[in-house]
């Protein structure tokens, strides 16, 4: 158990290093502030910026409108629930180090918490799927009964 807590560790590290690289590379070429977030659909940390384009996969408002985000935010919201974000065009800074040291922490938890339940999701494909079907519908049609 301990060997996979450091493996997993060591892997959010890296893939966060990599991503906090990949925003500031972009942050470089156009000034634009972006955010270090988590994409379920590519299962890795992809960097986005606020700031509509009509073309461009890279912008949250974009992203929104076709259907990647179901939660509406705005900028302080989208810097509370990122991993990481660059300095903007305004002037305003980007992750202090306590605050990267306390998102690192957060993204290294979270990543654990995924390869932790992808475990559990392996581990449940191998269980007899009838005998698990019986107690699910057993115990939907007892909640269903409540109401």
């Amino acid at each position: 158990m301990r060997k996979r807590r450091i493996a997993s560790l060591w892997k959010s590290s890296l893939l966060l290093k990599k991503a906090i690289e990949e925003a500031e590379e972009k942050n470089k070429q156009d000034g634009r502030r972006y955010f270090v977030i988590w994409d379920p659909a590519q299962q890795k940390l992809i960097s986005i910026t606020y700031d509509y384009y009509k073309d461009r996969w890279d912008s949250y408002k974009y992203l929104f409108h076709r259907g990647r985000f179901r939660m509406r935010m705005n900028r302080g919201q989208l810097k509370e629930m990122c991993f990481y974000y660059t300095k903007s065009k305004n002037g305003s800074p980007s992750c202090q180090d306590g605050e990267r040291k306390e998102k690192m922490i957060e993204w290294q938890n979270y990543y654990h918490r995924l390869l932790v339940s992808d475990r559990i999701r392996v581990i449940s494909r191998g269980w007899n799927l009838k005998s698990l079907w019986k107690r699910v519908t057993l115990r939907s049609n007892k909640i269903a009964h409540r109401y």
